[in-house]
């Protein structure tokens, strides 16, 4: 029997006592085990050391036995070295035993799988790559692991495809939006960078960006958080082109140091006379042949009325003094092709001016190019978010399909709009000048980095 641990000898113990130690059973008792955390909450250490290995063996050697010839302390032991409790009897000592007399016992081989081997190797990882390009990296963790499976004579689960793909550091959460369609037989390409190399220096000071947008009284996708086991509740309609609706024509500057970069936002509409008149509802009084208000599409008509009674008038009083002011707007069919009646009429009434107002010239941008209007580009998107934080309380009560609410909403979140993002995304406009000349294969493309990379992301 090998000499208790409080009065070991100091000379070392040699190998045949260790062995004939470690011979006996080393369970340990119940009442051991109770008072031992489990090796599942037991956070494993760092591997151990030639020099510590044989430091644990020669203390177990020395450990004292009971009457039944079992160890006691050894899991005291493993626990001080951090070690599982079978470690030294099932790893340690038939390692010592099986290692010829010229080896180092305590050396641990190097494996290059270094434990388990992976059934995803880098030919694989190469393979899932060519994949998913051929796939348009549209595809699911199913589908992979199916392609695996047909392609390797594997078998694996999606979900041991998807571990392995955050492993690897897949972008798995990358959002594709459709683009506009760019065609070198209609001259897109070349249109887009003769645009961009015009414009590429602008400062923008004396210079206004025209769009409309649709704004809906309800979104038909929201986000919605859920307490655990609560149901998720439904919203019902029609049929979304029920979903009333209004549109809105905006006109934006740049800031400056008197003024916000906000020409102004008006609603297009049209008038009609009443047929009958009305002494209930909430039109009541209304008189046969009073106007009505309804929501209007911008058809050439429209947008000329607009522009000349509504974008014009405010862009001489808010750049009064100013020789001149550019207006940029898109090629929709309703603004007009180029020498129609419509670009004429445009025309006539922005070189119409009073002295000291602004002369007005237009400026059409490239066909399939919404990313060259500040309005496209950013500030709608903006805006449509402002208005849907401001429409939550509106949508819990009865207003939430009023469209003079909706109206009311827009103009408000219009006014207080921060004039500073603003002012970032006339930067960004320079900044897309300047990257469509830079894209590959041929200048005038779309795939340039959506944010300018010398700087952050833009929060609008």
């Amino acid at each position: 029997m090998c000499p208790s641990r409080a009065t070991r000898s100091p000379v070392r113990p040699s190998l045949t006592c260790v062995v004939c130690c470690a011979a006996p059973e080393t369970r340990r008792r119940p009442s051991d085990d109770a008072k031992r955390p489990s090796d599942e909450s037991r956070k494993r250490k760092a591997d151990l050391k030639p020099a510590q290995k044989a430091k644990l063996l020669v203390e177990y050697a020395q450990l004292p036995t009971d009457k039944g010839g079992y160890k006691v302390g050894v899991g005291a032991l493993s626990d001080e070295y951090g070690v599982g409790k079978n470690y030294i009897k099932q790893d340690l000592v038939p390692n010592v035993l099986a290692s010829p007399d010229d080896a180092d016992p305590f050396a641990r081989a190097e494996r290059s799988d270094k434990g388990v081997p992976k059934k995803l190797t880098p030919s694989k990882d190469a393979a899932m790559e060519a994949q998913a390009a051929e796939w348009g990296h549209d595809f699911s963790y199913q589908e992979m692991a199916d392609y695996l499976c047909d392609a390797f004579e594997m078998d694996i689960s999606r979900q041991a495809v998807a571990e392995h793909l955050r492993a690897q550091a897949w972008n798995l959460g990358v959002t594709s939006r459709a683009e506009p369609l760019l065609r070198e037989d209609l001259g897109h390409f070349k249109d887009r960078a003769a645009f961009g190399r015009k414009y590429c220096k602008e400062t923008w000071k004396n210079w206004v960006d025209v769009d409309e947008k649709w704004f809906y009284t309800m979104a038909l996708r929201i986000l919605l958080k859920i307490p655990p086991g609560q149901p998720i509740p439904h919203r019902y309609i029609r049929h979304k082109s029920y979903v009333p609706k209004t549109m809105f024509l905006a006109a934006l500057g740049r800031p400056g140091s008197n003024f916000d970069g906000k020409v102004g936002i008006w609603r297009v509409t049209k008038e009609r006379p009443a047929k009958y008149a009305k002494h209930k509802g909430k039109n009541a009084g209304r008189k046969q042949g009073d106007p009505i208000v309804t929501d209007s599409t911008m058809g050439a008509k429209k947008y000329v009325e607009m522009m000349t009674t509504k974008v014009f008038p405010a862009i001489r009083k808010l750049y009064a003094g100013e020789a001149k002011v550019t207006v940029q707007h898109d090629g929709a069919p309703g603004h007009g092709k180029a020498d129609s009646k419509t670009e004429k009429q445009l025309v006539a009434a922005g070189r119409k001016h009073k002295r000291g107002e602004p002369i007005i010239e237009l400026v059409k941008q490239p066909p399939q190019s919404p990313d060259f209007n500040i309005c496209d580009l950013a500030f709608f998107r903006a805006l449509s978010v402002a208005v849907r934080k401001r429409r939550r309380v509106t949508m819990r009560g009865a207003k939430r399909f009023d469209i003079d609410q909706l109206v009311e909403d827009v103009y408000q979140a219009y006014v207080e709009y921060d004039p500073d993002q603003l002012e970032k995304m006339w930067q960004h406009k320079s900044y897309v000048m300047g990257a469509v000349l830079t894209t590959k294969p041929k200048a005038g493309g779309s795939n340039y980095p959506k944010h300018d990379p010398s700087k952050k992301k833009l929060k609008f």
